[in-house]
């Protein structure tokens, strides 16, 4: 009793910690049938830190593929943060459809994403349960579509690892799953939230680097559907530049600012950080020769 009194306490007090950026149930939502998100003079700064990052300008469009790379510490993830509102931004501002999106409802906007993180956060509960639980109603098909998108299909033919199909439980924290299984199962939980019609943004932080070649070439392709359909926004962070290669732009973010933007090929005729970077993974920069 004693021990559960403390755990109580401590899960109390998180609860009762005030949110720093609170919902306002009147803030006006902005449905459309796709969004464009830019960033104007974008400034992050951590308390009792240095900029993190400093007048970033960019632009995210629907139908197409933007990756970010560069060096760790460089202010990637926190740009996704302040993309999804986990943080308001210290400086400049960020907009939807023009509109600043501290002026739209906070869930509302927040829903609009599909965010694949390094590590799934899985809970005790069947596969199923983990890929659909952020979304009602989901039909066979639309599932049956996720799970081959995140090439999922052949680990579930395994009866004897998944003698239950998408009924099998995972363990807590997906303990039964490998690190490469368990970010299949993000992967399709954000593309099912899309092909339902409740996010317009996929955003891939370093969403594949536990995965096979294979898969990974799968879920590329996967990615590439994504863009045909021209109303859904893709944002991917990727160390392994084999991921970014079909992406419509490419920012090298340095130092909290972007060292330079471009395609694959004409960062590669630059010769400049990506070129250095694709070279020091041992890639051939010219994939279609």
């Amino acid at each position: 009793i004693l021990r559960h009194g403390v755990s109580i306490r401590r899960v109390q007090a998180l609860l009762d910690t005030p949110n720093q950026l609170p919902n306002n149930p009147a803030a006006p939502t902005q449905p459309a049938l796709s969004y464009t998100l830019r960033c104007e003079q974008l400034t992050h700064q951590y308390a009792g830190r240095p900029p993190v990052l400093t007048g970033l300008n960019l632009a995210f469009s629907p139908g197409k593929m933007t990756a970010l790379v560069g060096p760790s510490g460089g202010g990637k993830s926190t740009l996704i943060k302040l993309l999804m509102r986990i943080y308001d931004p210290t400086g400049g501002g960020i907009t939807l459809n023009g509109t600043p999106i501290r002026d739209l409802s906070r869930d509302w906007y927040r829903g609009l994403f599909a965010p694949v993180p390094q590590d799934t956060a899985l809970f005790d509960d069947s596969i199923r349960a983990n890929i659909c639980y952020s979304v009602q109603n989901v039909s066979d098909k639309a599932l049956r579509a996720a799970i081959e998108a995140a090439h999922l299909h052949l680990l579930l033919d395994d009866t004897k690892r998944f003698p239950k199909g998408l009924e099998t439980v995972v363990g807590e924290r997906g303990v039964m799953l490998s690190g490469g299984e368990r970010q299949r199962v993000g992967i399709a939980r954000a593309y099912l939230k899309i092909l339902c019609g409740e996010a317009r943004f996929l955003v891939l932080d370093e969403a594949t680097a536990s995965l096979d070649s294979e898969a990974e070439a799968a879920i590329q392709d996967a990615i590439a559907r994504l863009q045909d359909r021209g109303d859904v926004t893709i944002i991917v962070i990727a160390h392994r530049l084999s991921t970014v290669r079909r992406a419509d732009m490419i920012h090298v973010i340095k130092n909290g600012g972007i060292a330079e933007s471009g395609t694959h090929g004409e960062l590669i005729r630059r010769g400049g950080a990506y070129a250095s970077l694709v070279q020091s993974q041992s890639l051939d920069p010219h994939p279609h020769r």
